[in-house]
């Protein structure tokens, strides 16, 4: 090995291979239970036959391919070598076993023999996958090399040569990380090299389109900050491969909410069952995390004040009752003090549920019908190459895309479906490095409404934009409740068929036909999540 990094990333991948292949060695130890007759298989034999074969072809094959890795080819050389020794061992010793298949000693002489013939697969195995590993390091450093190339070309002649042989080496890139995927472990690593390998392909696309809209107007602040913005978001993707592959890769530790769902649940279940004895001041302390909980997504949030107050004003109450629960225990006297106490735990209870539902609804409610307005109003405003009108629109879209992304942290925090909270952050995410490159594009549109690349580039990202909101919120419906989400969609629709209504009354056909318009999109919605529930 080249260095210690490389045999510490060896162990781990051993251990990860013979762990997979134990199992073969106690289908070995074990006797079939339905198998009690004595006598010699026919049909062993042939088994023996496909055996040697089968570790014939294994040893050829590893050898061929250790002879195009000159760097490996001693420690590849002598597993092999190690591994041919065992096969013919074994081979050997499965003869002798067929003959008396129930006997014990041969049983387990034949266990014995087969363990050294998988530990050397299973070192070999390991080695590939250290190559491969190693080679992917490589390529993500020609990857880099490529980039900067990229982004020092002056013609489109020069960038699209560039750009092609940056597509031949992702390909290539994409090919060999697929292999390192499939061998890794279940683990945060894992997630975060499909996340970013998925992320790098998708950038590609980012580089050409903000590229070619550089190149047609360099001197422009908006073209190349664009640019820029793209390339350091494609250097980062790549840091964090080589990180991951390195072992150097430390999760992002930004602070989340704590699970709310997880932390009522558990009060509600301790306050059903609280006695006299039981400590008062951790519940107090335990309800008191879950109300700074709740204020830290709030004041994250782009709620309207009036909603917000609403839910400050349950948090009060849910503590109240929790507090009159614990003086109505120090009074305890009789029977008619008890009566007082089971009030006071089902008016907790009750509390305690309701500030659930409501902020179960707010999520709901962000995600019951998402508008493109915005993204739509940012575009005119940009298509109208005057800066003061795209400015508005811009910190409009940048709310609307803030309060989507809160909502979605918010729903994660209400869930405890942990593979659906890992698509949710994932999305979460992409929109969040999304959101930089639609508002630029925005710019570079408004500083020349007639350029072609410009109105190109900008439905580019309009398109990216739309599907990735699209896939938030696919997700999001994956973690909450359909329950919430039907009860909440009813709502709102009745409340715009109320205001049809006073539309009607007002003669006001433009009101009338965008309120029937959202109530057809909200049923299309409640029919798609309902179709994807069955």
């Amino acid at each position: 090995m080249s260095s210690q990094m490389d045999k510490n990333l060896f162990e781990e991948k051993f251990e990860f291979i013979l762990e997979s292949l134990e199992p073969l060695i106690n289908q070995i130890l074990v006797p079939d239970a339905k198998f009690t007759l004595s006598g010699k298989s026919r049909s062993a034999r042939h088994l023996i036959k496909f055996l040697k074969s089968s570790l014939e072809q294994f040893a050829n094959k590893s050898a061929e391919i250790s002879m195009e890795l000159s760097a490996y080819r001693p420690e590849l050389g002598e597993e092999i070598s190690k591994f041919r020794t065992g096969g013919a061992a074994l081979t050997q010793t499965a003869l002798d076993f067929v003959q008396d298949p129930l006997n014990a000693k041969k049983r387990i002489v034949l266990g014995n023999q087969a363990k050294p013939v998988l530990v050397s697969m299973a070192r070999i195995l390991a080695l590939f996958d250290l190559i491969d590993q190693k080679t992917l390091v490589m390529i993500v450093h020609e990857m880099s090399h490529m980039l900067k190339r990229m982004k020092l070309t002056v013609s489109q002649k020069d960038f699209v040569h560039e750009f092609k042989s940056y597509g031949k080496k992702m390909k290539e890139f994409l090919d060999v990380s697929q292999n390192v995927i499939d061998c890794m472990k279940i683990s945060k690593q894992k997630v975060a090299l499909i996340s970013a390998r998925s992320l790098l392909a998708k950038q590609s696309l980012f580089l050409y389109s903000s590229t070619l809209v550089f190149l047609k107007q360099p001197k422009n602040d908006s073209t190349r900050m664009l640019r820029d913005q793209v390339y350091e978001q494609t250097f980062d993707a790549l840091d964090t491969i080589e990180n991951i592959l390195n072992n150097k890769f430390k999760a992002n530790s930004s602070i989340r909410p704590k699970k709310l769902l997880t932390q009522f649940i558990d009060l509600e279940t301790r306050v059903d069952a609280l006695s006299n004895s039981d400590s008062k001041k951790e519940l107090m302390s335990q309800l008191d995390d879950a109300i700074r909980n709740i204020n830290l997504s709030l004041n994250q949030s782009m709620l309207e004040s009036d909603r917000k107050e609403s839910l400050v004003s349950e948090c009060e109450q849910v503590r109240s009752a929790l507090q009159h629960l614990f003086k109505s225990y120090q009074n305890v006297r009789n029977s008619q003090n008890r009566n007082e106490i089971e009030n006071y735990k089902g008016e907790f209870i009750q509390k305690n549920r309701s500030i659930r539902r409501q902020i179960r609804q707010l999520v709901v409610e962000n995600f019951s019908l998402i508008s493109n307005q915005p993204l739509d109003d940012l575009i005119e405003g940009a298509k109208s190459g005057d800066f003061g009108i795209l400015n508005d629109t811009v910190l409009n879209f940048e709310i609307y895309a803030k309060n989507l992304i809160d909502s979605s942290h918010l729903a994660c925090a209400l869930s405890t479906n942990r593979e659906g909270i890992k698509l949710v952050e994932l999305a979460t995410e992409r929109l969040s490095l999304l959101i930089p490159l639609v508002v630029k594009s925005a710019q570079v549109l408004c500083n020349d409404p007639s350029d072609p690349e410009a109105k190109k580039n900008m439905a580019f990202f309009r398109t990216e934009w739309l599907n990735q909101v699209n896939i938030l919120s696919l997700s999001v419906d994956d973690i909450i409740s359909i329950n919430d989400f039907m009860a909440m969609s009813e709502s709102q629709m009745l409340q715009d068929l109320n205001k049809c209504i006073i539309a009607m009354n007002n003669l006001n056909a433009i009101e009338l036909k965008d309120i029937s318009d959202r109530i057809v999109a909200r049923t299309n919605r409640v029919c798609d999540l309902v179709m994807m529930e069955i």
